[in-house]
Formats: C-alpha cells, sequence, structure tokens
C-alpha cells in the first residue's frame, strides 16, 4: 500500500480522508477525516521515529543503526516534534547560536568546557532526555558560552557551567558516586540535602545558601545534561562518574573527551 498524501500537490493544504471502505464486506463510511498527525510525517520521519523508539533514545545506537551524524540525527527528531506541534518553533530555546563568538578549551578534563565543547559541536543546543526518559529538555549556550540556558529551570534559566565542575568535584570527592538528594523537600545541611548530596553541595557551593535556608534543586535537568555528555551514568537516586569519563581523567591531555 502506497503511503498517504498528506498535503495537496497543488495548493499544499492539509488534506482529508472522505471516505472509508472495508476490504471484506465492502461496506463504505462517508464523512469527512481528519489525518492522525503522525500521518503527516515523511516516510523517512516515520523511519528514523521507529529506530529512535527501537533504541529507546539512545542517539549512539540511531547514529550507527542509520549511518548518520549525531548533529543530523538530533535535527531530524526535532523537525518530527514541531511537526506533531510537541515543540514550538518559534521557542526562545530554539533560536541560532553563534557558536564562532564562543571560545573552546581542548584536552581539557573539567566538565564544563567538555559540555561547553560539545554543544558547540552541535551548533550551540541540544535535547536532553532525563534519567527516566520521561522529560526532555532543550539547552543553548548563552553569554559566549560561560552560560547555558534551559527553559525549564523556571526559576533561574540560566545556569553558569562551572555548576558542573562543582557536582564533578564531589563525586570525586565520594568515589565517583553520590546521592542526588532532595531539595524541594529539606534545607541545606539537613535530611535529603545534605553536604554530601549533589543537591546540598550545589545549594552552599554554587548558590551560596547557608545552613538551614531552602536552595534551589535543578538536579534532574542538570544529570540530563552529564548523562547526554557521557561524564555520568545513570544509577537510581545516585550519580555516578562514568566509566569513559574515569578513564579520560587519568589518560594524558593528548585528545578531546568528545573525540
Amino acid at each position: 500500500m502506497k503511503d498517504i498524501v498528506s498535503h495537496c500537490p497543488v495548493c499544499k493544504h492539509e488534506m482529508r480522508i472522505t471516505k472509508l471502505t472495508c476490504p471484506e464486506c465492502k461496506t463504505e463510511l462517508s464523512k469527512e477525516f481528519p489525518l492522525n498527525r503522525y500521518a503527516l510525517l515523511s516516510g523517512e520521519q516515520i523511519s528514523f521515529l521507529e529506530c529512535f523508539l527501537k533504541n529507546e533514545g539512545n542517539y549512539n545506537a540511531v547514529r550507527t543503526e542509520r549511518n548518520i551524524t549525531y548533529q543530523t540525527a538530533k535535527n531530524t527528531l526535532g523537525d518530527i516534534l514541531i511537526k506533531l506541534n510537541l515543540r514550538s518553533a518559534n521557542a526562545q530555546e530554539f533560536e541560532k547560536v553563534d557558536v564562532s563568538k564562543i571560545q573552546t578549551v581542548n584536552y581539557s578534563k573539567k566538565a564544563s568546557d567538555i559540555i561547553r565543547n560539545l554543544l558547540v559541536l552541535n551548533d550551540g543546543t541540544a535535547t536532553v532526555i532525563s534519567q527516566s526518559y520521561d522529560s526532555s529538555y532543550r539547552i543553548k549556550l548563552v553569554n559566549n558560552g560561560a552560560e547555558f540556558y534551559c527553559k525549564a529551570l523556571r526559576s533561574n534559566p540560566n545556569y553558569n557551567l562551572s555548576v558542573f565542575d562543582t557536582i564533578v568535584d564531589l563525586l570525586l570527592e565520594q568515589g565517583g558516586k553520590a546521592r542526588k538528594g532532595n531539595g524541594r523537600k529539606d534545607t541545606v545541611g539537613n535530611g535529603e540535602c545534605t553536604y554530601d548530596t549533589v543537591v546540598g553541595r550545589l545549594g552552599k557551593d554554587y548558590f551560596h545558601k547557608q545552613d538551614g535556608e531552602y536552595t534551589l534543586d535543578p538536579v534532574m535537568v542538570l544529570t540530563a545534561i552529564l548523562l547526554w555528555a557521557g561524564i555520568c551514568t545513570p544509577v537510581r537516586g545516585y550519580l555516578e562518574l562514568s566509566g569513559r569519563y574515569k578513564k579520560f581523567l587519568s589518560e594524558d591531555m593528548t585528545k578531546d573527551f568528545n573525540d
């Protein structure tokens, strides 16, 4: 069977189905039926989406299977989300970034430099997936690459990239693994927000909160970015440095982490 023609070849308007026929008993229904929104996708987009779902959102697997670049995979998914009205094409987080003005640091072992370099390779923007795969966040470099913007971080959408160095320093102090904690439940230094948790350390060293004060808890978004960059690996309730990043830390500085 041929794919449904979703748009008029003459005026480009979205087409409508006007007749349905049962191939067995030949019953016919005549009415104007709107196309399912997935019918608006091209055959190539459907194929990509099936590959993406089969590989559970693993971009590296999609890239290998379809023999495309990482950026092509990201852009294709972005186009599909816009076409399905799951993303706004005019949202601030999708504005183009002029990466020519952003200075990268070669051979750096710092998480902030690695993430900046990777974003520059992806034209300054990226979509990252939450650890539980139930949310995605669009991030983009701002302020000449010193900060990143994420709409999901509503109360403070711009973060300095040094926030990732704060997290990695804690993980290294804890042997490569630390509890995420909960800043929505407890105050800094207490309960699930002690200084050996990611949120507690961020409250103390990044947000400069005092004992007993409440702090922002951006750990879900920051974890998604660290997983996307390959610096951390998913562990329920914890954040752990990836084997790849730990190996990179022990190597001579003769290559970039993203090579």
